[in-house]
């Protein structure tokens, strides 16, 4: 299986997963507000990931579906605006895993209703300001959990955007991850040959040569 196929598989199955475990994304209900059950929702994430990236954890998972989460909205934020005007083609999402994500929706329509009575800052530890303009950020908190708690409110304020985007790991991070964990499985000889041909395939691919039909020949 080459590395993207690989990556989609770990994306679809990773996003399954989070489907049924509502103890960690659907907030209104009774299994959000269970501690114990969010953890252990938590750790068997975790597991999944490592059965992928072998150095995941908590955070890990946080930032992962954190950015899967984020590219989605924009995305549907995209179909509903090219619904409520009649005068623009329907927009056709380009993200290929939105389907998976669309049972968050109501998340998101409980979230729109929340900003127009309260005055989300980055402080809060729920949206992220900086990081996208115009595009809240929806972070996974979990109030026990001091990898996710917001800072105190009376620190000064400094511009953190960069660092905030960076830490985010994103979908090339993990393939990037996955790569690197196969490449120190080889022997000096492969691994030599191995990144010729990935450096290779990335030069083709910034000069936009590659095609469905591009592939190794041995």
């Amino acid at each position: 299986m080459d590395v993207l196929s690989l990556h989609q598989k770990f994306i679809r199955e990773l996003l399954n997963l989070y489907r049924d475990l509502p103890a960690v994304w659907k907030v209104k209900s009774p299994e959000y507000k269970n501690k114990d059950l969010k953890r252990e929702s938590y750790d068997i994430l975790v597991q999944k990931c490592r059965e992928y990236v072998v150095d995941a954890d908590r955070e890990f998972v946080k930032n992962k579906i954190n950015s899967l989460r984020t590219s989605f909205r924009k995305e549907y934020k995209k179909c509903l605006k090219s619904k409520e005007n009649s005068n623009t083609e329907l927009y056709i999402p380009k993200l290929w895993y939105y389907n998976l994500l669309l049972f968050t929706v109501g998340e998101y329509e409980d979230i729109e209703k929340q900003e127009e009575s309260l005055n989300f800052t980055e402080e809060s530890g729920f949206f992220d300001l900086k990081s996208e303009p115009g595009s809240p950020r929806l972070l996974l908190i979990d109030e026990d959990d001091p990898l996710s708690t917001p800072s105190p409110k009376k620190k000064p304020r400094v511009d953190t955007s960069q660092n905030s985007v960076c830490s985010v790991e994103d979908v090339y991070d993990a393939i990037g991850k996955n790569v690197a964990h196969k490449l120190r499985g080889m022997s000096q000889h492969q691994r030599i040959i191995a990144e010729k041909i990935i450096s290779d395939v990335m030069y083709h691919g910034q000069m936009e040569n590659l095609t469905l039909n591009s592939h190794l020949a041995l």
